[in-house]
């Protein structure tokens, strides 16, 4: 990356963030590479979380019916509490209709330091959020839950740039939950396969 002298502080950093991105992209496959899939996913969280320098990094995971979901992952920046540890589920219609109407229409939701849409607040508060950039997960198609990264602290304002990158995430974070259902069908298949030759 070559930064001309000449450049406005934005388009310096701009080219920072890109770079710096490049480089966490490049950490988490490398670290994918080396590690089961059973770890890619908190590699991922824990990655991008360190990266963000957010609070709380969470892998929500829906129920067969889709009207509720449960934390499957998490990070936790230090001093952050974990929330993981409550082990609740949240119902979607009366816990955030709003942030699933939008996981299922547009893919994903941003929410700006001071922009809590109303129906949320009650959960935002219980968690202690000020800030939230939520992106659908898919498996095959089909929706899968979400990936969410929430501030506590940071009275953050996601920019574009940013919001780009942790869509890239979520692509990254659907594929290796593809590969975890096809290596599980796989291992299924082949006990099946044996229970038959026996």
């Amino acid at each position: 990356v070559i930064i001309s002298n000449t450049q406005d502080e934005p388009s310096r950093r701009l080219i920072d963030d890109h770079y710096r991105q490049q480089l966490v992209l490049n950490d988490i496959v490398l670290s994918l590479y080396d590690s089961d899939l059973d770890h890619a996913l908190q590699i991922i969280l824990d990655r991008t979380g360190e990266y963000l320098d957010t609070s709380r990094a969470l892998l929500f995971k829906d129920s067969p019916d889709h009207k509720t979901c449960k934390i499957v992952y998490e990070w936790c920046n230090k001093d952050i509490e974990s929330v993981m540890a409550l082990d609740y589920s949240i119902t979607y219609e009366t816990g955030m209709p709003e942030i699933y109407i939008a996981l299922q229409t547009t893919g994903s939701l941003l929410i700006n330091f001071g922009e809590i849409p109303e129906n949320c607040k009650e959960e935002f508060e219980a968690e202690g959020l000020i800030a939230s950039a939520i992106f659908a997960v898919y498996l095959n198609g089909d929706h899968y839950g979400f990936v969410c990264f929430d501030d506590c602290v940071v009275e953050r304002v996601w920019d574009e740039n940013t919001v780009r990158f942790l869509k890239n995430i979520s692509n990254l974070i659907s594929t290796v939950i593809a590969r975890q259902y096809a290596a599980e069908k796989l291992a299924q298949n082949q006990k099946t396969y044996e229970t038959v030759l026996n």
